[in-house]
């Protein structure tokens, strides 16, 4: 995926629920969230702005090497992804 950041501002942030999600995924990371005072480093929501996707599926006849259009790489849906397979994969 190519393209860009873009700082999400805590309120938005703390609207979708970003932090709580992160420390569920990440527990340890607490101590280091944005804004949290006394962390060793300054931290910033972001989201990666994806404008170019080129994929890598595989080698030979079997699979797709290429560019996705935006709109092709948002049409697919979660349970296409979830169950495609490589070949030999169970």
């Amino acid at each position: 995926m190519l393209g860009y950041l873009e700082e999400i501002p805590k309120p938005e942030a703390e609207d979708k629920g970003i932090p709580g999600c992160f420390v569920k995924k990440h527990g340890d990371s607490r101590l280091w969230l944005p804004g949290k005072e006394g962390a060793a480093h300054e931290g910033l929501w972001m989201r990666l702005v994806v404008e170019q996707i080129y994929w890598i599926g595989g080698f030979g006849d079997r699979a797709f090497i290429g560019w996705f259009t935006p709109q092709e790489w948002r049409d697919v849906e979660v349970d296409e992804w979830k169950s495609a397979r490589l070949p030999g994969e169970p």
